[in-house]
């Protein structure tokens, strides 16, 4: 159940296959009431934000709503117990909630501030047809983006599907999402817009979100 009162964050983790769940279990001694664990694949090509270092990893993607007095100690953990700092541990960041429903919980979540513009990151989400994922990327590579990871949408079971931010995500569908500079979002989604012509019905959905703070983006 979540309180009214109590200002929230999505915090992301990205990580190994296998590490996840020991990031939350660390994560739940320091208050942390729980989290989601889903699996993608980690691309990254050189330069600046250099963000999976290596390509085609297998990854897993650590989602948990916590409330935003735990973020700093969170990033506490993730640097001096997993070693965020450096290359190839795993990139995290957290994003304000503006509504959290859970339980019989369902109000809007006060105090709600905006720090975009300090941290200078956005997090991007392309919700595309399966196999477009890398034609996603590569329009995003193009415009400055400098790695991403694509989750696939079918659920656990053969017919269940999944679902991001309450939008569901069919089974034929994949989730790109990627950290970028906030300078360079309007660009990449602009050439990703025009390159898979996502205006038109059914070809796919962008949205973007402020990052409020990151751990593990390699200059």
């Amino acid at each position: 159940m979540y309180n009214k009162d109590i200002s929230y964050s999505a915090f992301f983790v990205v990580v190994d296959k296998g590490k996840a769940s020991k990031i939350l279990e660390e994560s739940k001694k320091i208050g942390v009431k729980g989290g989601t664990i889903i699996y993608g694949t980690g691309t990254a090509s050189g330069g600046l934000l250099h963000l999976l270092e290596l390509y085609e990893i297998k990854k897993e993607i650590l989602i948990m709503v916590i409330p935003n007095d735990l973020s700093d100690r969170l990033f506490k953990l993730l640097k001096e117990v997993f070693h965020f700092e450096k290359p190839n541990k795993g990139i995290a960041f957290n994003i304000l909630l503006k509504e959290v429903m859970g339980n019989v919980c369902q109000e809007n979540i006060a105090n709600i501030t905006n720090r975009s513009e300090k941290m200078g990151y956005e997090a991007v989400f392309v919700i595309v047809e399966r196999g477009n994922a890398d034609d996603v990327i590569e329009s995003a590579e193009k415009s400055g983006a400098r790695g991403a990871t694509v989750i696939h949408g079918r659920g656990s079971g053969i017919h269940e599907k999944g679902s991001l931010f309450n939008i569901v995500i069919e089974p034929e569908k994949e989730i790109v999402f990627m950290l970028v500079e906030s300078s360079k979002t309007n660009t990449i989604v602009s050439r990703i817009k025009e390159d898979l012509e996502i205006d038109k019905p059914g070809k796919g959905i962008i949205f973007v979100m402020n990052v409020e703070d990151a751990v593990g983006l390699v200059e």
